[in-house]
């Protein structure tokens, strides 16, 4: 889009940014695209935002129905003790261990109910006792929510009951 001189000068920041994204929506990460369709994405490189809390960033993902603080507060606090990190809400994400650095991950894509979820090796960081009560909720939650998604593993035991498993070897599916 081609804007005068005159034009650009009368556009306001959020009007720039809204102008800035449309026409540069092809640079942005393939994952934001992705985000944009109502896709969650969970890979090995756990983000979380480093200026909030633990309970903020689970907050963060909260769709707009949960209006409220205390609402919002008693749905993290509840899911934080679903995942075993009971009174880690106000924890900095930089204090927590790579698995619970995991857990947090994991937490706040589910909470966010994506329409569809991609999970590249989500558990890689978990010791065994914990990958199996973790996986336990990530699919339950998934079979609760009827939301679809695609699993990228190397351990078969992270197949969820009743998946259809795809293996590809030498590239050859």
């Amino acid at each position: 889009m081609m804007l005068s001189p005159l034009a650009k000068r009368s556009l306001s920041r959020a009007q720039w940014l809204a102008l800035a994204l449309k026409e540069s929506w092809f640079l942005l990460s393939p994952l934001a695209a992705l985000l944009a369709y109502g896709l969650s994405v969970v890979d090995m490189a756990i983000i979380l935002f480093a200026h909030l809390s633990v309970g903020q960033n689970l907050a963060f993902a909260l769709p707009g129905r949960f209006v409220g603080s205390r609402e919002r507060r008693t749905r993290v606090t509840q899911t934080l003790s679903d995942m075993g990190l009971a009174g880690f809400h106000e924890r900095d994400p930089a204090t927590l261990s790579g698995g619970q650095r995991a857990r947090v991950s994991l937490m706040r894509t589910l909470l966010a109910e994506p329409q569809a979820l991609l999970l590249d090796e989500p558990f890689f960081k978990l010791d065994a006792a914990l990958r199996k009560q973790v996986r336990a909720y990530v699919f339950a939650q998934i079979t609760r929510q009827r939301m679809p998604m695609l699993l990228v593993t190397h351990d078969p035991a992270d197949v969820p009951p009743a998946g259809r498993v795809i293996e590809i070897s030498d590239g050859a599916a």
